[in-house]
């Protein structure tokens, strides 16, 4: 097999280039890893700055995909508001501490 490089050109057999293959591969995989490394870090950074509402974004099932959270970011957003204002209507009136309620 032959490769061109830019000042000459080399032979390699077939056994080199299935090595160089290898390596590249090797390269991209290594590559992969830092990159999703580098995006859970991040993820981490962030997190003392967000309110603590927003705290699911950080959750394990929450994958680290191009986007630092996740391709459905809007759809967690509006779920957790969802579940803010369930939580706020039922529980709202807990802090009055009335005898006889269960909060």
């Amino acid at each position: 097999m032959l490769l061109k490089t830019k000042n000459s050109m080399q032979s390699l057999s077939i056994p080199d280039s299935q090595k160089v293959i290898k390596m590249n591969t090797d390269v991209v995989t290594l590559l992969g890893h830092a990159q999703i490394d580098l995006s859970h870090h991040r993820r981490e950074s962030l997190k003392p700055h967000l309110n603590r509402d927003y705290a699911g974004l950080h959750a394990s099932h929450v994958p680290v995909t191009a986007l630092l959270f996740g391709k459905d970011l809007q759809t967690q957003l509006n779920n957790i508001q969802a579940s803010k204002r369930v939580s706020t209507t039922a529980f709202g009136n807990c802090h009055k501490k009335k005898k006889g309620h269960p909060c």
